[in-house]
């Protein structure tokens, strides 16, 4: 498709003039994510933050200085609570063409239509959404493919503990607590966790505000042994005409660090 934009222009003198036309496309999204690169020895977390982003708009943007905003156009309106009728039960069949309502209808199509839409390099923080620009220019085909754009990358340090639940499984789980010391709130999204330069699994990252600590878990810490087994287990009946039985069984929980230095464990 194909547009034509008119302009209405006057002068008082002959001189250069420059234009520019800023318009809204659809069909183009972006996704956060993140990689957590986590240096056990120091104690330090480097996170990535990047976007995906994708667009089919028809056409390719080429040499483009891209900016990426949290604000999310599409759910502009509040939505609006439609009533919930109560009537007698109608158990007759209903054939399945007539089984949803047209208020039911109506409804979902509220919902899909407040369905948030793809959202996220300088950032420029204000009261209500963030706005990233993102250093230099790239390129972005319209192709509807994902493509993947550094936002930043931040370090920060880290409180290094161990949680085990035994009962579940005899591990014991390396743990990093972060405190977020940036300026702009991090969007929530898929999070790629590495321990000393190796993949240790995929997890998801909530939204994260600045001063805000977070859990992240890297892992089984091979380090520390955990056994979990029955120690012992009875069971007795009391009573003559009201009886009662009672069964009690003791666990015991042995846990062996090989660390160097002491680290914390919770059970």
């Amino acid at each position: 498709a194909s547009f034509t934009a008119v302009v209405d222009l006057f002068v008082r003198a002959p001189g250069a003039v420059e234009l520019r036309l800023i318009y809204q496309v659809t069909d183009v999204g972006w996704q956060p994510l993140y990689d957590a690169r986590l240096d056990t020895e120091r104690g330090r977390l480097v996170i990535e933050q990047q976007a995906s982003v994708s667009q089919s708009t028809g056409e390719d943007w080429s040499d483009v200085a891209l900016k990426l905003s949290t604000s999310t156009p599409i759910q502009g309106d509040l939505p609006v609570l439609g009533p919930w009728r109560i009537d007698v039960l109608d158990d007759r069949p209903m054939p399945m063409a007539e089984a949803t309502s047209a208020f039911d209808k109506a409804e979902v199509r509220s919902l899909r239509a407040a369905a948030p839409a793809p959202v996220r390099a300088d950032a420029v923080v204000g009261a209500f959404s963030a706005r990233y620009d993102v250093r230099g220019t790239v390129d972005i085909p319209a192709d509807g493919s994902s493509h993947r754009v550094l936002v930043d990358r931040l370090e920060e340090k880290v409180t290094l503990h161990a949680e085990a639940v035994p009962k579940l499984q005899p591990a014991a789980w390396l743990v990093a607590d972060l405190t977020y010391g940036g300026e702009a709130p991090l969007p929530a999204g898929t999070i790629d966790l590495f321990r000393d330069g190796s993949f240790v699994g995929s997890s998801w990252l909530p939204r994260l505000s600045p001063g805000e600590t977070r859990r992240l878990s890297f892992g089984v810490d091979d380090r520390i042994d955990v056994d979990y087994r029955l120690d012992t287990g009875m069971r007795s009946s009391e009573g003559i005409i009201s009886s009662y039985e009672r069964s009690e069984r003791h666990y015991v929980i042995e846990v062996v660090s090989h660390h160097r230095e002491p680290i914390e464990l919770i059970v």
